[in-house]
């Protein structure tokens, strides 16, 4: 069965069947379109909305200007779900083939499926910058025509996402009559979008200047000065006076949280650290015997584009898993619908 097969399993019951309940943990975008979606699909939802939870997702589509103000257009409006705002993520227990859930308030549930969305932290930039060099974060905002210098892979490959978020805002700048120099290693483009996004940057005026050996960053007496050897041009030595230095990096997998890390057991987790999610690109991360789905940036994925997506698309595989599981439970044959669910996993 494919994914698309699995996103259309018929959820029709019947009349006198209970809603399947399933619980959604996290704060921001992500938890918020999942929780939706299964409420949507008609499902009992209860959202433990963690209020610490920063989103560290980016807007990488062109013409979308202002990556906070997207952030905040991005998270639906809940009807239909039940939200539990909170501090820190509830217990959770495998019992009977049910998730026991106890809440920090003492209060227990029990839950068919849980849909994790936790946020993660950024690499933190290079201890070798000198002071007042920035960390390009959701954000981040630009003053009119500001001299700025975005750095992109200076201690590992920077993340496409954030790479091309951090190229239209250089775009942005430099069409409001600032100054914007882009220095990189590997052009981002992460998707169909990033050629465009490079074109309406060179448009606009950007400098982009790709470099082998490390820029040399340090301060001046009129602020941060950078020294780097661009390969595009002939090798040329380039000296740069930027007023603001800004470095993108990338999701950093010491920043999953501690309870997720002990949620998900060995083997559902990525070479750097990231939980497994589900998509039609890669295989399912499930714990627990299955149940458990991971969406957003605990997965390692900052693209809000993409986050919409794999949030819709494990919420759909929730929902099924759900719905099979009673099925099998009650010897109740189960339908297949290949019909489109509006998941965009295909994005």
């Amino acid at each position: 069965m494919n994914a698309q097969q699995t996103a259309g399993v018929d959820s029709r019951a019947p009349e006198s069947a209970a809603p399947q309940r399933a619980l959604v943990i996290g704060g921001g975008p992500a938890a918020a379109i999942a929780a939706q979606a299964l409420a949507d699909m008609g499902a009992d939802v209860t959202l433990a909305r963690l209020n610490a939870a920063k989103p560290a997702l980016f807007h990488t589509q062109p013409g979308s200007d202002g990556n906070g103000d997207q952030l905040r257009q991005a998270a639906p409006d809940l009807e239909g779900v039940n939200v539990r705002d909170a501090q820190e993520a509830p217990t959770v227990k495998r019992e009977n083939g049910r998730f026991h859930v106890e809440f920090a308030d003492g209060t227990t549930a029990d839950y068919e499926s849980i849909l994790v969305a936790a946020g993660v932290g950024l690499r933190p930039k290079s201890k070798a910058f000198p002071a007042g060099v920035e960390l390009f974060t959701p954000e981040l905002e630009l003053k009119s025509s500001a001299n700025v210098a975005f750095i992109f892979d200076y201690d590992a490959l920077s993340d496409p996402a954030m790479a091309c978020a951090a190229t239209k805002a250089a775009a942005l700048n430099a069409s409001k009559g600032g100054a914007s120099s882009v220095l990189f290693r590997h052009a981002a483009v992460p998707h169909l979008y990033g050629e465009t996004i490079l074109g309406e940057a060179r448009d606009a005026g950007v400098r982009f200047i790709r470099y082998a050996d490390r820029p040399l960053v340090q301060s001046s007496e009129g602020g941060l000065q950078i020294e780097v050897r661009d390969v595009i041009d002939v090798d040329e030595r380039v000296t740069l006076n930027p007023d603001r230095v800004i470095v993108v990096t990338g999701p950093d997998p010491s920043s999953v949280p501690e309870w997720l890390r002990m949620l998900v057991p060995a083997g559902e987790t990525d070479d750097e650290g990231f939980a497994l999610s589900d998509s039609i690109h890669s295989n399912m991360g499930r714990a627990f015997g299955s149940g458990l789905f991971i969406t957003g940036e605990a997965t390692g994925n900052v693209d809000m584009a993409a986050v919409t997506a794999q949030a819709r698309a494990a919420a759909s595989a929730a929902h099924a898993w759900m719905r099979t599981s009673r099925d099998k439970a009650s010897d109740q044959p189960m339908t297949i619908s290949c019909a489109c669910v509006g998941c965009l996993t295909c994005y």
